[in-house]
């Protein structure tokens, strides 16, 4: 999946999605997938990290994952209700 936006940044805990272009906050993410223990997700260009929450190390990654395309699709849902 590719989104229409250079940066993608997810905070699970308070609902907050940003792009180049938009960010909100208080977005309802529980149906989109996220794993337990993500606490954020960082996306720049082609590639981002996954942070996650305790001891475990942040994971880079070249693919967007498909919960963090969800949270993308939800943010532009929620601006195009505007």
């Amino acid at each position: 999946m590719t989104i229409n936006s250079n940066r993608l940044t997810i905070i699970v805990n308070d609902g907050t999605v940003i792009t180049d272009d938009e960010q909100l906050s208080d977005l309802n993410l529980s149906n989109c997938g996220i794993p337990t223990d993500v606490h954020a997700f960082q996306w720049l260009n082609n590639s981002g990290e996954i942070e996650y929450n305790g001891v475990k190390h942040n994971q880079y990654v070249t693919i967007l994952p498909d919960w963090a395309s969800n949270c993308y699709d939800v943010l532009n849902l929620s601006v195009n209700k505007r």
